[in-house]
């Protein structure tokens, strides 16, 4: 099949949802804090699990690799150790036990270089070598410009940031001999799929996903991070696992949106018509895979590039 993006676009006439006022029938529920969130779902019998990984953010672009692990350090909780790769979890039949033994178990990391810190982010950014690509790039931007009533430049920063969704990320994993069943707060089910196929060592057409809505997410989030440990979780034990981040996951080991800085000039002529508007943008790509996946399979963060760069756009 060729593409040759020229497909006519929808008449406005036609539209039949856009511009109408659309009942939220989800409102009232959320409003008076019955909704049932991913984080609220409950299964018979199901189990408790947490992630075990360093506290904080520092540079853990190879993974973070547990050189020794304290077994004995859970003689007192009734909990079980999990471990895939360099993935480590803790179990329990209680969901307070397997809080307990996240935090009790003793876990050697291997030392890893500091990050370079936030204080020269955009002058490096805007040093660094870019791979430039042009979105759009209509007329003539500079004569536009030019012959303006009135220009308005502005330079704008914007930090890493996390996702913070209000609860931290759920899931419910439940793997056994003939296939696995994921319920999650995912954004893209088929991708999701794929992604724990491949953790999980499964065909893709023995993996389901089910998908439960979270308690607030914010662009990519930990969602499916969430997704993978519950997966591996019940993979390696059997059952229905439920796997909770705390908020300490979520902070130290989401994929904080992207640090960006952009310069912008627009114009209006006499009449307060916009005649002009030109946008650089510097980014850099985002990760494309999950800790939990990174751990479990060895590999380094894989970054998906395409857009990164300086991206001037000009109208």
């Amino acid at each position: 099949m060729k593409f040759t993006g020229t497909a006519p676009q929808k008449a406005i006439t036609r539209y039949k949802v856009v511009g109408t006022n659309v009942p939220r029938v989800d409102i009232p529920e959320k409003a008076a804090g019955q909704y049932t969130h991913m984080q609220h779902v409950r299964l018979p019998g199901m189990l408790h699990g947490r992630v075990v990984r360093p506290r904080g953010q520092r540079a853990y672009g190879a993974g973070a690799k547990p050189m020794e692990i304290d077994d004995a350090s859970l003689n007192d909780i009734p909990a079980r150790i999990v471990r895939k790769g360099d993935f480590i979890g803790v179990v329990a039949e209680n969901e307070w036990d397997a809080i307990r033994g996240s935090r009790a178990l003793k876990v050697t990391w291997q030392e890893t270089s500091a990050l370079p810190g936030n204080g020269d982010l955009f002058t490096r950014m805007r040093a660094a070598k870019t791979s430039d690509v042009t979105i759009v790039n209509w007329g003539d931007a500079e004569k536009a410009l030019a012959r303006a009533a009135h220009v308005s430049t502005a330079t704008y920063y914007c930090p890493y940031q996390s996702h913070a969704p209000f609860g931290p990320n759920c899931a419910i994993g439940d793997v056994g001999s003939d296939g696995a069943l994921v319920i999650s707060s995912t954004q893209d089910i088929y991708n999701s799929r794929d992604m724990l196929a491949e953790v999980l060592g499964l065909p893709v057409n023995k993996v389901r996903v089910q998908y439960v809505e979270g308690s607030g997410t914010y662009g990519r989030s930990c969602y499916e991070d969430a997704a993978q440990a519950a997966a591996v979780m019940s993979q390696a034990v059997g059952s229905q696992w439920r796997v909770q981040f705390m908020r300490s996951d979520e902070h130290g080991w989401d994929d904080y949106g992207p640090a960006h800085l952009a310069d912008v000039r627009a114009a209006i002529d006499a009449n307060g018509k916009i005649v002009a508007y030109e946008y650089h943008g510097w980014q850099h790509g985002w990760m494309i895979n999950e800790t939990t996946h990174e751990l479990v399979l060895n590999t380094p963060p894989k970054e998906r590039t395409t857009g990164a760069g300086s991206i001037p756009v000009n109208a």
